[in-house]
């Protein structure tokens, strides 16, 4: 069956191409992510750049994993095309004879003959790839100086067998149910003339899809009564589920949606209309990367400026001070008590500091607030406190319950920590407080932990203004600014860091996609060589085909873009309800513009190729 499926491969090698292209994408972009996974964790470093390369194979490592999602359906795309192209061929064999395990075991090995292939130049290319990663991620200021791709080691007997490995089983799954569907053609198919899809929904296709869309409804419904630290992983991924139920129930409703963004004014509008309606098969697959561009990266973008509020509400919610002063602490605080209309005075500051987990297996790091016990909570509103804050000095800790819920820290336990000078010591938790899994946080004494930066925090709730002035004419060498200003960098610097993470598994995911709609459009539209060549025969001029074709492409395009968007925004209302669990006051961001960007490169790029495929002809 091997021998056979290579002369089909040489034989038909147009029919072929578009799998190999998307797989080769695949291959190369999952091998470009896991090397650079592999080259962050050979290089050993401490402090901050260990932090950032810590930071670095999180991201990358959900790039991974969305890569290999992507991969799935844009092969199984592809391939669903290959077979469609070539189903009078396969119906022949049919009629010699084949027996429908013959037929899907060809298709399987022209699959596996693709894929090996395929794996192999993805593989070589990722490493290219990978070089060009890691420059931008050092670009961007996401990994420290002088990071680069390591090619030796964890690299080459890591990345490159992962990602093989991986290329073959996406291509092998990718093609199951499109050697299924060849499998079930019969042998009278080969004397058809006739494009129309009649039984496109299975019962297969049916149960799958429900099931998808039931497993998004429910974690909708459960995600606001999970704990934080697990609310966030699966609020970024909220849209896979969607996204496969949609592909998977498309053909449903693909035919009427998208022939509404047709012109039925005009003949070339009503002919569009009317193949994308009789087409469904093809009009669901050749949208298909557009619903995965959009409803992928708009989710993530979407989710992305739901978190980024939450954050800036719970930064906003967390300080109780009016105004801070910048300068030296001791004469700060001298003379902000001084000053009239003054009710309290306290210092802030902030370390890095390691925490080990209970287990003692992993240890993170924790941006430590440093506090004077005595005065702290003049500056920060701490809610729901438990245990004994008096007790907050020496060695011990007053932790939030999510911070300490995700190192599993109990209060009254004693657990290790490794301070700024890399003194290691056994803390005693005294007292928890509320925080969020968004801004975990742990207080520590000032007599225990030297901070980096400090800062006097005053308040004055009768005349903030006045007290304001008032301190400042006193200390005319500081910086007093009121704390929302004061604010603004922190809150600036904590969004760009998460907006920076969302772009750029975007950007990777969006780049991907593009190139697969660019595949799918071309092989979609020069598949149908004999329809164009029909209608040219019945007398319409080259004008009105392309007419057609761009009608036609136009639909497809903003059909999936509108499934897509609507599930980018679907689930930033989910994001958004479950997050003001924690964070009640966050208000609701939509990737309105996102979307509409995201649309526009789509349709922009299946327009492109199809005009480009159509003139070819």
């Amino acid at each position: 069956m091997l021998v056979l499926a290579g002369q089909t491969l040489r034989s038909r090698k147009s029919a072929f191409v578009g799998s190999f292209v998307a797989l080769v994408l695949g291959s190369a972009m999952l091998t470009a992510a896991v090397s650079v996974i592999t080259s962050a964790g050979s290089i050993q470093l401490t402090g901050e750049d260990k932090e950032a390369l810590d930071a670095v194979s999180s991201v990358i490592g959900f790039m991974a994993g969305l890569t290999a999602f992507l991969s799935v359906f844009i092969v199984a795309s592809t391939f669903a095309f290959a077979v469609a192209t070539r189903a009078r061929e396969l119906a022949l064999l049919r009629m010699v004879g084949a027996t429908p395990k013959q037929v899907r075991r060809l298709v399987r090995a022209e699959a596996l003959l693709v894929g090996l292939l395929g794996a192999i130049v993805g593989c070589l290319l990722g490493l290219l790839l990978g070089t060009g990663l890691a420059g931008l991620l050092v670009l961007v200021g996401v990994a420290p100086d002088g990071f680069e791709l390591q090619l030796s080691g964890a690299t080459m007997y890591v990345a490159l067998p992962v990602a093989f490995a991986t290329g073959l089983i996406v291509t092998w799954f990718g093609a199951g149910s499109a050697a299924r569907r060849a499998s079930k053609l019969r042998p009278l198919t080969a004397l058809r003339d006739v494009d129309v899809d009649t039984r496109v929904m299975t019962g297969k296709r049916w149960f799958m899809g429900l099931l998808f869309l039931g497993i998004g409804i429910a974690e909708i419904v459960i995600l606001p009564s999970l704990d934080g630290d697990v609310q966030i992983p699966i609020v970024v991924f909220l849209a896979e589920p969607f996204v496969i139920a949609a592909v998977l129930l498309a053909p449903v409703f693909v035919g009427r949606l998208y022939s509404s963004f047709t012109r039925d004014t005009s003949a070339t509008g009503m002919l569009a209309g009317a193949n994308l309606r009789t087409g469904v098969r093809r009009t669901a697959a050749t949208s298909a990367p557009v619903l995965l561009a959009v409803g992928i990266c708009g989710s993530l973008l979407g989710v992305s400026l739901v978190m980024s509020a939450a954050t800036d509400t719970s930064i906003r919610e967390l300080y109780a001070s009016d105004f801070v002063i910048s300068g030296n602490v001791d004469t700060a605080v001298s003379a902000a008590r001084q000053a009239p209309g003054v009710e309290g005075v306290s210092t802030i500051g902030d370390a890095r500091v390691r925490t080990v987990a209970a287990d003692g297996l992993w240890d993170q790091p924790v941006s430590a607030t440093v506090v004077d016990p005595g005065t702290m909570q003049s500056a920060l509103r701490l809610s729901d406190i438990a245990g004994s804050p008096d007790q907050l000095r020496g060695p011990a800790v007053m932790i939030g319950r999510s911070l300490a819920g995700s190192m599993g820290w109990e209060l009254g336990g004693e657990y290790s920590m490794r301070l700024p000078d890399g003194a290691s010591h056994q803390v005693r938790v005294v007292a928890t407080y509320q925080d969020n899994a968004l801004i975990q946080s742990m207080l520590v004494a000032r007599d225990f932990v030297p901070a980096e930066t400090t800062t006097v925090h005053v308040s004055a709730p009768d005349d903030p203004k006045q007290a304001r002035d008032a301190v400042a004419k006193r200390l005319p060498g500081s910086q007093v600014t009121g704390t929302e200003d004061w604010l603004e960098p922190l809150i600036k610097e904590q969004s760009s860091g998460m907006q920076s993470g969302s772009w750029l598994l975007s950007g990777f995911a969006l780049i991907y996609t593009l190139l697969a709609i660019a595949n799918t459009t071309a092989m979609a539209f020069r598949s149908r060589r004999h329809e164009f060549t029909s209608l040219r025969f019945l007398g319409a001029n080259a004008g009105q085909l392309r007419d057609m074709v761009r009608h036609e492409s136009i639909a497809l395009g903003l059909g999936g873009a509108v499934l897509g968007g609507v599930i980018a925004f679907g689930t930033s209302v989910a994001a958004w309800a479950a997050l003001r669990t924690s964070v009640p006051d966050t208000p609701l961001v939509l990737p309105v513009l996102e979307v509409l960007m995201l649309t526009a490169c789509c349709v922009g790029m299946m327009t492109a190729v199809s005009a480009v495929a159509v003139r070819k002809m």
